[in-house]
């Protein structure tokens, strides 16, 4: 599976994604509100994605639409080099009134954030271990992506979801032991500190309905 070298198929695989991630919750120095790392979280999402690799073909448009995300993100990112946060970036569009556009920064991120917290009720749900994947997806999809979704999109994932691999074989996939539990919890914890920072910076904003 493409990007499966990235999972946490080892130890020190694990230690490496979440000290990425740990890095996008990092607090100031000065002791203001922790800011979102930009490369950090580029790199989090990445790992992330490639489990969404693993849930089968139907989610093959899901995961391309990540990565084009992801990759106008950096382009935005390169542009400002001086500007170290994903907060930040989309600050410079509020400033700049360019924050409602196709390709904003703004748009690009508030969109990754609504699948990050899908990312994080479904990676937290397998942890559960009482429901199966294809309930703890739908729930997850039903919660997180759903109500941002068109029809055309809904039709998409309710195909996909019908074809999504059953435990044993997504467990093996991402090489873990089915019979360990629970195998996602300290990076659905740091991944939840970022989807809630990111939603709360778009709601206090006001910008949380960029279309």
């Amino acid at each position: 599976v493409s990007g499966l070298e990235i999972l946490p198929t080892t130890s020190a695989t694990t230690t490496n994604n979440t000290t990425a991630a740990a890095a996008a919750t990092t607090p100031t120095e000065d002791g203001s509100e922790a800011r979102t790392c930009t490369s950090a979280f580029i790199e989090c999402y990445t790992y992330l994605n490639a489990i969404i690799g693993c849930l089968g073909k139907g989610f093959g448009f899901m995961q391309s639409d990540i990565r084009a995300k992801l990759e106008l993100l950096q382009k935005h990112a390169n542009a400002r080099s001086s500007v170290s946060s994903v907060e930040e970036l989309i600050q410079v569009e509020i400033d700049s009134n360019s924050l409602r556009t196709s390709t904003s920064a703004g748009r690009t991120v508030l969109r990754l954030t609504r699948a990050l917290n899908f990312l994080v009720l479904f990676l937290g749900g397998l942890d559960e271990g009482s429901r199966s994947v294809y309930e703890v997806a739908t729930s997850s999809y039903d919660s997180a992506l759903r109500p941002h979704h068109s029809w055309v999109v809904k039709k998409l994932v309710g195909v996909a979801l019908y074809a999504i691999p059953t435990r044993e074989v997504l467990y093996e996939r991402l090489k873990l032991d089915p019979s360990e539990s629970p195998h996602f919890e300290l990076p659905v914890a740091v991944f939840q500190r970022v989807e809630f920072r990111l939603s709360r910076f778009f709601v206090v904003n006001e910008i949380d309905d960029l279309k």
